[in-house]
């Protein structure tokens, strides 16, 4: 074992390392945290060859299981994901809540739209596919569009980290052996009043900004653009389903890659020619599948014998992740989309279009297990919780801050959440901790992968050049709001260990 002082300066330097060849060089992050996993292995000492102790006999069992785990839930995530996205859904749920809302309470309706959208939706899909309404909400009210984009783009970014099936909340629970109804019931209790208080601030950050009143408005609605149809540095956006746009990173997902956004025109998504779903029938298929796992969790614990015990296991087989995300697709299948539509492109061809971002983000995750796993192998791990107990810093804070700082030097949300969740499993004891503590220590680290986006972000880049918005009031907006989120959601989270414990 080397001291503590080398084995942090190895971690360091790879970070460092991590940093360059993403950001700069821009190398594919699995290439990258291959790369970096091997180099720090041979500086901490960890064998090239051995059946069971080698580098590659660490890292592919541990990628091998995270990923088998995670392959189903994100590629039916991702379907269902698609099927909303093409049916006009989202269209349809922002309309809604701004007739039960009003215009004056706008940013609250796109918030409370962030919020069910990102349930179920990646994160740069989602804020595009909200981005119509919240533009058209935005032009109504002769406001800045920093008072709507921003607290809808914090909401479903929350949603994002904490719900399954999203990337980063499938691989924390997959690596801490989580139970996914409790990660949904703790990550919600504690990411909604962080979420409402970041909403707060992003109204008097841009109050502040703006002083009520408006800010290169014609600019967002252009598409953040200074003509109608391209971005700010000159750029031809993608269109709206174009796989490169679609393809999600940054906040969302894995790929340091800058995304040009779409120009307004494009953004309407859905199906020509038919009808849009009915906002009750969307709202059924958003919330399906949280209901199904949340009953599961429900229904696991309870044991009351009887034929009462064989509804209770059949309910809980229901709200299995797995089945219960394909049961919502094929709801979504039948409820969302018309029977024309229905007869001319079948679940493959929404899951062929879907699953298009699936393999960037397994590759990219698995590069965040490969990392975690020689940093447990290494031993710098156990060095690492060793020095926490001695400034006796909670798990849950330990936790966050360290998804926070990979979160801000690496960009991406979901290889810094993996790579957290893999080191904790694999240096400290988690058979110690009761389901409830299990689920806290998960929301803390996706609390971390929440906070400190900047320029090194893909979805720092969307929101600024989709809507026109500056870097410097990026900065003090949505980068300070998503910080704040964060930082609260690991806050009680911490509360919420203590009380368990």
């Amino acid at each position: 074992m080397y001291p503590i002082w080398y084995s942090m300066t190895m971690v360091v330097l790879s970070i460092v390392v991590l940093f360059f060849m993403i950001v700069k060089l821009k190398i594919h992050p699995f290439i990258t945290m291959t790369v970096v996993a091997v180099g720090l292995a041979l500086a901490m000492g960890v064998p090239l060859i051995d059946p069971k102790t080698g580098i590659f006999a660490v890292m592919e069992p541990a990628m091998g299981k995270q990923l088998g785990h995670m392959v189903p839930l994100i590629a039916l995530g991702c379907v269902i994901g698609e099927i909303i996205r093409r049916s006009g859904g989202s269209e349809v749920l922002g309309e809604k809540m701004l007739q039960r809302i009003g215009n004056k309470r706008g940013p609250l309706a796109m918030t409370m739209c962030g919020l069910l959208v990102g349930s179920t939706i990646f994160f740069d899909t989602g804020v595009i596919l909200l981005a119509p309404v919240t533009i058209a909400v935005a032009r109504q009210s002769r406001k800045s569009i920093i008072f709507f984009a921003i607290p809808m783009a914090i909401a479903v970014l929350g949603m994002h980290s904490i719900v399954p099936p999203h990337p980063g909340a499938v691989a924390i629970a997959t690596a801490l052996n989580v139970n996914f109804g409790l990660l949904i019931m703790y990550g919600l209790l504690a990411m909604l009043p962080g979420a409402g208080i970041a909403f707060l601030y992003s109204q008097w950050a841009a109050r502040k900004l703006t002083g009520n009143g408006t800010l290169d408005l014609d600019a967002a609605y252009d598409g953040g653009s200074p003509t109608a149809g391209g971005t700010s540095d000159g750029t031809t956006p993608a269109a709206a389903g174009d796989p490169a746009f679609e393809e999600p990173g940054g906040s969302g997902g894995t790929s340091s890659t800058v995304v040009a956004a779409p120009a307004r025109s494009t953004t309407l998504t859905s199906l020509e020619g038919h009808e849009r779903p009915a906002v009750g029938t969307l709202l059924f298929v958003l919330l399906l599948p949280i209901v199904l796992i949340l009953i599961q969790t429900l229904a696991g614990s309870l044991q009351i014998g009887g034929p009462a015990q064989t509804v209770l296991d059949i309910l809980a087989f229901l709200g299995t992740p797995w089945l219960a995300l394909t049961i919502t697709v094929f709801c979504a299948y039948g409820l969302l989309l018309t029977p024309r539509v229905r007869r001319g492109e079948s679940i493959s061809f929404f899951g062929m279009q879907g699953m298009k971002p699936v393999g960037e983000i397994l590759v990219s995750t698995g590069g965040g297990v490969a990392f975690g796993s020689i940093i447990g192998a290494s031993g710098v791990g156990k060095q690492l919780l060793d020095t926490l107990a001695d400034i006796h810093l909670p798990l849950v804070l330990f936790g966050f801050v360290l998804a926070a700082i990979l979160r801000a030097t690496l960009g991406t949300t979901t290889a810094a959440v993996t790579f957290v969740a893999v080191l904790l499993a694999q240096s400290f004891d988690t058979t110690s901790l009761n389901p409830s503590q299990l689920a806290l220590l998960a929301v803390g680290v996706s609390a971390g992968g929440m906070c400190l986006s900047n320029f090194n972000d893909a979805g720092f880049w969307v929101l600024s050049r989709y809507f026109g918005i500056g870097e410097q009031v990026m900065l003090k907006t949505w980068t300070v709001g998503v910080t704040i989120m964060g930082c609260v959601t690991a806050t009680i989270a911490s509360l919420l260990w203590l009380a368990v414990s």
